[in-house]
């Protein structure tokens, strides 16, 4: 029999507890859609089907080819449902969300897509009914991305003049921020920022980065002992400053620690001479401050279906998940051994409610 490569050999660990966080990750999503609502009253969702779902008869005998579609929903008008681009194969999708820029009336999906030995994070965009896909980058080698979070925010920045390269001009610009967990060599989380400048999008700024190196602290990771569920879901949210940033939340298996920071880009330009090439681009490199970090979470969070966290303008942590019919939550600084405690979920109190109740307890922290 011949031998594996060693290549290989590594990986086999990371194919099994893929196969775990996939589960994991799927088994309270798979029914639920992400949607998002433009000024102008237009309502976009996105969620898994099938093919012969949107096309009906004309599907043929690829009707039961699972994709992620698109429902367009104008106010008071009948929506319209398309498949989104790149999805329509034998590859799986999933851990679908969405986001609308309103400057350039451009919809971001993102979503995981899974070829053979192989999963990414995608980003599909929509824009005056032209599809555009972009692949973020991995860390080489086999990958296996799971659990994609985004956010859009807005900043305000300086750049040079069309006229006059020594003088600069106030705009604005859109900032996609996403965060995902990664299975191969390393086990860590991911981020990766699209940036829609003067309208566009700036493809030549879209770089991915390992959290961990970007907080300083990276090596070896390691997973023993511990529930898929505690450390394979980084979360994502706007900061509170408004000023275009994120907070992050995410388990670094290098330290073993739960770490908090904050990712925001610089909008004055660079001092010195002119104010084009490399200086130019130094408005795209993530600033990245720790605001805290703790015990990874353990106890009741190890049996967790897609945990949530909501990050306080203090930087502490509060974990959520939805078991049955309540939602446990449990504190980042809270013991080990420490039992969530318990919300119920009614007809007269949904999931939303629910959440903004504790994003609420949160922010006064």
């Amino acid at each position: 029999m011949r031998a594996k490569p060693a290549r290989l050999l590594r990986f086999a660990p990371a194919l099994a507890l893929a196969a775990i966080l996939l589960a994991a990750s799927t088994a309270s999503t798979a029914s639920a859609a992400s949607a998002v609502l433009s000024k102008a009253g237009t309502l976009y969702e996105v969620y898994a089907t099938t093919y012969g779902q949107v096309v009906g008869d004309a599907a043929g005998q690829d009707a039961a080819t699972p994709v992620l579609a698109l429902r367009t929903t104008p106010s008071g008008a009948a929506p319209a449902v398309q498949i989104v681009d790149g999805t329509l194969d034998s590859d799986v999708e999933g851990s679908e969300s969405i986001e609308f820029e309103e400057e350039s009336q451009t919809v971001f999906l993102v979503f995981t897509k899974e070829q053979s030995l192989f999963r990414g994070v995608n980003v599909a965009l929509l824009r005056d009914g032209q599809w555009s896909v972009q692949l973020l980058l991995p860390t080489s080698g086999f990958t296996l991305a799971m659990n994609p979070k985004m956010s859009l925010t807005r900043q305000k920045y300086l750049d040079a003049s069309a006229e006059d390269a020594s003088q600069t001009v106030e705009k604005w610009r859109s900032i996609v921020s996403v965060v995902w967990w990664e299975e191969g060599t390393l086990s860590q989380a991911r981020y990766s920022a699209l940036f829609v400048e003067d309208g566009a999008l700036n493809r030549d700024a879209i770089q991915s980065y390992g959290l961990n190196d970007l907080v300083g602290a990276s090596g070896p990771t390691s997973t023993a002992g511990r529930s898929p569920a505690s450390y394979s879901f980084p979360a994502i949210q706007r900061s509170y400053a408004g000023d275009g940033s994120v907070l992050v939340s995410f388990a670094n298996l290098a330290s073993q620690r739960q770490t908090v920071a904050s990712i925001s880009f610089q909008s004055l330009p660079d001092a010195g001479p002119g104010l084009t090439g490399p200086v130019a681009y130094s408005r795209h490199r993530p600033i990245v401050r720790t605001s805290g970090d703790g015990s990874i979470p353990g106890g009741g969070i190890a049996l967790a279906m897609s945990p949530g966290t909501v990050i306080s303008p203090g930087g502490s942590l509060t974990f959520w998940w939805i078991e049955g019919s309540t939602m446990k939550i449990l504190s980042g600084d809270a013991p080990a051994d420490a039992a969530p405690l318990s919300i119920p979920i009614r007809p007269d109190f949904s999931v939303d409610k629910a959440l903004a109740v504790v994003r609420e307890m949160a922010e006064k922290e």
